[in-house]
Protein backbone atom coordinates (compact mmCIF):
# COMPACT_ATOMS: atom_id res chain seq x y z
CA UNK A 1 0.00 0.00 0.00
CA UNK A 2 1.41 3.36 -1.07
CA UNK A 3 0.92 5.55 2.04
CA UNK A 4 2.41 9.05 1.99
CA UNK A 5 2.60 11.99 4.37
CA UNK A 6 0.57 14.94 3.04
CA UNK A 7 0.47 18.70 3.23
CA UNK A 8 -3.19 19.46 4.15
CA UNK A 9 -3.13 22.43 1.76
CA UNK A 10 -1.44 20.76 -1.20
CA UNK A 11 -3.03 20.60 -4.64
CA UNK A 12 -3.56 16.84 -4.30
CA UNK A 13 -5.56 17.32 -1.10
CA UNK A 14 -7.51 20.24 -2.58
CA UNK A 15 -8.49 18.13 -5.59
CA UNK A 16 -9.41 15.25 -3.25
CA UNK A 17 -11.75 17.52 -1.26
CA UNK A 18 -13.19 18.86 -4.50
CA UNK A 19 -14.06 15.36 -5.68
CA UNK A 20 -15.72 14.54 -2.36
CA UNK A 21 -17.92 17.65 -2.48
CA UNK A 22 -18.76 17.84 -6.18
CA UNK A 23 -18.63 14.24 -7.43
CA UNK A 24 -19.26 11.99 -4.44
CA UNK A 25 -21.76 14.28 -2.71
CA UNK A 26 -23.16 16.02 -5.82
CA UNK A 27 -22.89 19.35 -4.05
CA UNK A 28 -21.59 22.85 -4.88
CA UNK A 29 -18.05 24.12 -5.28
CA UNK A 30 -18.91 27.14 -3.15
CA UNK A 31 -18.26 25.03 -0.03
CA UNK A 32 -14.73 24.42 -1.25
CA UNK A 33 -13.96 27.99 -2.25
CA UNK A 34 -15.80 30.18 0.26
CA UNK A 35 -16.01 30.36 4.06
CA UNK A 36 -19.61 29.14 4.28
CA UNK A 37 -20.95 28.71 7.85
CA UNK A 38 -22.45 25.44 9.02
CA UNK A 39 -26.03 24.73 8.04
CA UNK A 40 -28.04 21.64 9.01
CA UNK A 41 -28.92 21.15 5.32
CA UNK A 42 -25.26 20.61 4.41
CA UNK A 43 -24.37 16.91 4.31
CA UNK A 44 -21.84 15.68 6.87
CA UNK A 45 -19.22 14.86 4.23
CA UNK A 46 -19.56 18.21 2.48
CA UNK A 47 -19.17 20.02 5.79
CA UNK A 48 -16.12 17.94 6.76
CA UNK A 49 -14.29 18.90 3.58
CA UNK A 50 -15.56 22.46 3.29
CA UNK A 51 -13.14 25.37 3.40
CA UNK A 52 -14.35 26.55 6.81
CA UNK A 53 -14.12 23.15 8.53
CA UNK A 54 -10.88 22.08 6.86
CA UNK A 55 -9.08 25.30 7.75
CA UNK A 56 -10.01 24.87 11.42
CA UNK A 57 -8.60 21.37 11.91
CA UNK A 58 -4.87 22.03 12.50
CA UNK A 59 -3.70 18.44 11.99
CA UNK A 60 -0.43 17.34 13.52
CA UNK A 61 -0.19 14.85 10.68
CA UNK A 62 -2.09 13.91 7.52
CA UNK A 63 -1.52 10.70 5.59
CA UNK A 64 -2.96 9.55 2.30
CA UNK A 65 -3.14 6.36 0.26
CA UNK A 66 -2.24 6.65 -3.40
CA UNK A 67 -3.63 4.25 -5.98
CA UNK A 68 -2.00 4.37 -9.40
CA UNK A 69 -0.45 7.68 -8.34
CA UNK A 70 -3.79 9.28 -7.46
CA UNK A 71 -4.73 10.30 -3.93
CA UNK A 72 -7.53 7.89 -3.05
CA UNK A 73 -7.93 7.98 0.75
CA UNK A 74 -6.88 10.22 3.65
CA UNK A 75 -6.69 10.20 7.44
CA UNK A 76 -5.60 12.97 9.81
CA UNK A 77 -4.07 12.83 13.30
CA UNK A 78 -3.86 15.25 16.21
CA UNK A 79 -2.22 15.16 19.66
CA UNK A 80 -4.38 15.66 22.75
CA UNK A 81 -3.79 15.98 26.48
CA UNK A 82 -1.72 18.30 28.63
CA UNK A 83 1.37 16.23 27.85
CA UNK A 84 0.43 15.64 24.20
CA UNK A 85 0.48 11.93 24.99
CA UNK A 86 -2.87 10.97 23.45
CA UNK A 87 -3.14 10.53 19.70
CA UNK A 88 -6.41 10.99 17.88
CA UNK A 89 -6.31 9.48 14.41
CA UNK A 90 -8.77 8.58 11.67
CA UNK A 91 -9.83 12.24 11.55
CA UNK A 92 -11.66 13.10 8.32
CA UNK A 93 -11.01 9.53 7.18
CA UNK A 94 -12.46 9.11 3.72
CA UNK A 95 -11.91 6.99 0.62
CA UNK A 96 -13.15 8.38 -2.69
CA UNK A 97 -16.05 6.36 -4.07
CA UNK A 98 -14.31 5.46 -7.32
CA UNK A 99 -11.52 3.69 -5.38
CA UNK A 100 -13.58 1.76 -2.84
CA UNK A 101 -13.56 -1.48 -4.82
CA UNK A 102 -9.77 -1.49 -4.99
CA UNK A 103 -9.14 -0.07 -1.50
CA UNK A 104 -11.24 -1.62 1.22
CA UNK A 105 -10.93 0.28 4.50
CA UNK A 106 -7.27 1.37 4.25
CA UNK A 107 -7.48 2.88 7.74
CA UNK A 108 -7.78 -0.57 9.34
CA UNK A 109 -5.44 -2.48 7.02
CA UNK A 110 -2.19 -3.71 8.55
CA UNK A 111 0.51 -1.11 7.77
CA UNK A 112 -2.21 1.18 6.44
CA UNK A 113 -3.21 4.69 7.49
CA UNK A 114 -3.70 3.81 11.16
CA UNK A 115 -0.39 2.06 11.66
CA UNK A 116 1.53 4.74 9.77
CA UNK A 117 0.17 7.50 11.98
CA UNK A 118 0.83 5.58 15.21
CA UNK A 119 4.40 4.77 14.18
CA UNK A 120 5.15 8.43 13.48
CA UNK A 121 4.70 9.59 17.11
CA UNK A 122 6.72 8.68 20.22
CA UNK A 123 5.69 8.50 23.89
CA UNK A 124 1.99 7.98 23.20
CA UNK A 125 -0.12 6.49 26.03
CA UNK A 126 -3.37 6.06 24.09
CA UNK A 127 -4.55 6.15 20.50
CA UNK A 128 -8.21 6.82 19.85
CA UNK A 129 -10.62 7.10 16.96
CA UNK A 130 -13.94 8.87 17.37
CA UNK A 131 -16.98 8.22 15.21
CA UNK A 132 -20.03 10.41 14.93
CA UNK A 133 -22.65 7.95 13.60
CA UNK A 134 -24.44 10.29 11.21
CA UNK A 135 -25.83 7.51 9.00
CA UNK A 136 -27.21 3.98 9.38
CA UNK A 137 -24.06 2.34 8.02
CA UNK A 138 -21.92 3.86 10.77
CA UNK A 139 -24.52 3.00 13.42
CA UNK A 140 -24.51 -0.63 12.27
CA UNK A 141 -20.68 -0.71 12.23
CA UNK A 142 -20.54 0.58 15.82
CA UNK A 143 -23.14 -1.94 16.99
CA UNK A 144 -21.23 -4.88 15.51
CA UNK A 145 -17.94 -3.68 16.95
CA UNK A 146 -19.52 -3.12 20.35
CA UNK A 147 -20.73 -6.71 20.54
CA UNK A 148 -17.12 -7.83 20.18
CA UNK A 149 -17.79 -10.92 18.09
CA UNK A 150 -17.98 -11.64 14.40
CA UNK A 151 -15.71 -8.71 13.58
CA UNK A 152 -15.20 -10.33 10.21
CA UNK A 153 -18.59 -8.85 9.30
CA UNK A 154 -16.94 -5.42 9.39
CA UNK A 155 -13.93 -6.08 7.19
CA UNK A 156 -11.87 -8.83 5.61
CA UNK A 157 -9.32 -10.93 7.49
CA UNK A 158 -6.66 -8.36 6.53
CA UNK A 159 -8.25 -5.98 9.04
CA UNK A 160 -9.05 -8.30 11.95
CA UNK A 161 -5.80 -7.93 13.93
CA UNK A 162 -6.06 -4.14 13.82
CA UNK A 163 -9.74 -4.13 14.80
CA UNK A 164 -9.12 -6.53 17.69
CA UNK A 165 -6.40 -4.29 19.11
CA UNK A 166 -8.99 -1.56 19.81
CA UNK A 167 -11.62 -1.39 22.56
CA UNK A 168 -14.91 0.50 22.55
CA UNK A 169 -15.50 2.95 25.38
CA UNK A 170 -18.98 2.16 26.81
CA UNK A 171 -20.29 5.73 26.88
CA UNK A 172 -20.29 8.31 24.08
CA UNK A 173 -18.04 11.30 24.72
CA UNK A 174 -18.62 14.92 23.75
CA UNK A 175 -15.78 16.25 21.59
CA UNK A 176 -15.99 19.60 19.80
CA UNK A 177 -19.64 19.90 20.77
CA UNK A 178 -20.72 16.51 19.35
CA UNK A 179 -21.24 13.21 21.18
CA UNK A 180 -19.05 10.55 19.56
CA UNK A 181 -18.26 6.87 20.03
CA UNK A 182 -14.67 6.27 21.13
CA UNK A 183 -12.47 3.33 20.14
CA UNK A 184 -9.13 3.28 21.92
CA UNK A 185 -5.82 1.46 21.92
CA UNK A 186 -3.65 1.31 25.04
CA UNK A 187 0.00 2.05 24.37
CA UNK A 188 1.45 2.47 27.88
CA UNK A 189 -1.30 1.28 30.19
CA UNK A 190 0.78 1.77 33.34
CA UNK A 191 0.81 5.56 32.94
CA UNK A 192 -2.80 6.80 32.89
CA UNK A 193 -6.18 5.11 33.20
CA UNK A 194 -8.82 5.11 30.50
CA UNK A 195 -10.92 7.45 32.66
CA UNK A 196 -8.03 9.93 32.80
CA UNK A 197 -7.63 9.66 29.05
CA UNK A 198 -11.32 10.36 28.44
CA UNK A 199 -11.19 13.35 30.76
CA UNK A 200 -8.29 14.76 28.74
CA UNK A 201 -10.08 14.53 25.38
CA UNK A 202 -13.66 15.41 26.35
CA UNK A 203 -15.15 18.91 26.15
CA UNK A 204 -14.69 20.75 29.43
Amino acid sequence: MDVRKLDPFSLDVYNFRKEVIITDENSKEIYLQEDVPYDKNISEEVWKFSKRKWNSLNFDLLYGVYFENELASISGSKLYGNKKNILRTGMMYYTLKRFRTQLRSPLWTEQGLLHKSIDFFDNIDYVFISIYPHNNKLKSWINVFGRGNRLGQLHSNNHLSVLKSFSKYPVDVKISGVFQTIFYLKKNSNKISIEEMIDEIADK
